[in-house]
């Protein structure tokens, strides 16, 4: 068993509890036409139909919780939140409870895109939130209550230096909890006890003042007396120093790189949810950078899911997914299903005209049930596991899932394709689905069925 899927064994079998204390931001994006340039000055002149955001996600330490939703974790959040915060951070299914509501305002992040192309961005804030520095000293210390009563098991503060961490902080640090920091700006002396020290390269440098890695490891620990540092170098791999000595995880592969931003965010998500499970640091580590290597593949702070995590190390496993995985997704969708109980040629041609279609192909396979109920109790000859697995081994196909109704139509609600591709034969004999953007029809292969197929095979036998 690798680390991957070990890890997700005991992420499935134990939810755990970890807290997440940090600045809270607010990352939009826009959508914009810019296709002409201004006659005023030689910028872009976008278009839009309105003001609003076509995507509002929690950003900072609200996206290093959005990332520990999506597995086996009970995640308390403390920070301070606005009154949009709040609804942004409730739509993201993240609790607000221990989040304090202030009359400032969340730093907030507009990215403006045309198509897929960064147009610029727009960031809006004020120093500690817009408030009175009696103000923010009062939330500071209603958080410093709630926290010190409630906290338990693994912490990770997200220090985004907006102003939630200006003031001493030694408290939080305790021997009761493995706390991780992921820090931005100084005085460091402000983590003294904590459990794991997380800088970036950059951060690092500009904290210490040194440049090789090793120095900045054995710096970081005498000054804050940690048992760890971990350095993250982007996708160099990761550096670091634990009692045992100083590591280094440099990665044999390079991935696609579509957005960094709130990489740091999933990767502290994912030490912190390692640690609960006590996986050795170095593992840990190396895990972690796994996990960042998939989200930065993504759009949109976009969260790594279990099965993309499992894709690492086994690609065939990774197929074998819900309909909910493909729910919330970034690219186009086509999707097509059947019995498949002997997979041939024609299928193949069925699988390539659908994935013509779109980005990514999942295929629906009845379930050994629903085919005798539709085709008689001599069939299926290929039970279910083996034919999913089947399909599952053919590089045209990028997802699989069984249904057990005598139709998908109960996983197309779930899943909304955006392509439904079926046979030819049943063109005239079905309309489109309510929840399908796109209906095409597959041409059929002339003389090939597995109908045919098995009654050649019986033929075949009864020469004998």
């Amino acid at each position: 068993m690798t680390d991957i899927e070990t890890f997700l064994e005991m992420n499935d079998s134990t939810r755990s509890k970890i807290t997440v204390v940090g600045d809270y931001l607010l990352d939009e994006y826009f959508h914009v036409l810019a296709d002409r340039v201004s006659p005023e000055f030689p910028i872009p002149v976008m278009l839009s139909s309105n003001n609003a955001p076509n995507i509002a996600v929690p950003g900072g330490a609200g996206n290093v919780c959005r990332q520990m939703e999506q597995f086996n974790v009970d995640v308390e959040f403390y920070s301070l939140i606005d009154t949009h915060g709040f609804d942004v951070l409730n739509s993201s299914s993240i609790s607000s409870k221990s989040c304090i509501l202030m009359e400032g305002k969340n730093p907030v992040k507009k990215r403006i895109y045309q198509d897929n192309f960064p147009l610029c961005r727009w960031d809006i804030e004020s120093n500690n939130f817009g408030l009175s520095n009696e103000s923010l000293t009062n939330f500071q210390r209603e958080l410093h209550e709630k926290f010190c009563k409630e906290a338990s098991g693994v912490v990770i503060f997200s220090d985004y230096g907006k102003g939630l961490f200006n003031s001493d902080l030694n408290w939080m640090c305790n021997e009761d909890l493995l706390t991780i920091v992921d820090p931005k700006n100084g005085p460091i002396e402000k983590w003294k006890g904590c459990s794991i020290f997380k800088p970036n390269e950059k951060e690092a440098y500009e904290l210490s003042g040194l440049k090789d890695w090793k120095k900045q490891c054995d710096y970081f620990m005498f000054v804050l007396g940690c048992p760890a540092v971990v350095i993250t170098q982007g996708k160099k791999g990761v550096v670091g120093k634990t009692l045992n000595g100083h590591f280094q995880y440099t990665p044999d592969f390079h991935v696609p790189c579509e957005s960094v931003i709130g990489a740091g965010d999933c990767f502290a998500a994912f030490l912190a949810m390692t640690q609960t499970h006590c996986i050795d640091i170095v593992k840990s580590v190396e895990l972690a950078w796994k996990a960042g290597s998939i989200y930065v593949q993504k759009k949109h702070n976009k969260p790594v899911l279990p099965y993309e995590l499992l894709a690492i190390d086994d690609p065939i496993k990774a197929k074998f997914v819900s309909p909910y995985d493909l729910k919330d997704r970034a690219f186009k969708l086509v999707m097509t299903n059947g019995v498949y109980d002997f997979c041939h040629f024609a299928h193949i041609s069925t699988f390539e005209f659908a994935k013509s279609k779109g980005d990514k192909l999942v295929v629906l396979v009845n379930s050994d049930e629903s085919v005798k109920r539709l085709k008689g109790n001599t069939r299926p000859i290929i039970p279910l596991e083996q034919r999913i697995k089947m399909i599952a081994a053919l590089d045209v196909v990028d997802y699989v899932i069984p249904f057990y109704e005598d139709t998908p139509n109960d996983i197309i609600k779930i899943i909304q394709p955006d392509v439904l591709v079926k046979g030819m034969d049943w063109q005239g004999k079905m309309e489109k689905p309510e929840n399908v953007n796109e209906l095409c029809f597959a041409p059929l292969v002339d003389g090939i069925s597995t109908t045919k197929i098995i009654d050649k095979i019986i033929k075949s036998y009864k020469k004998l």
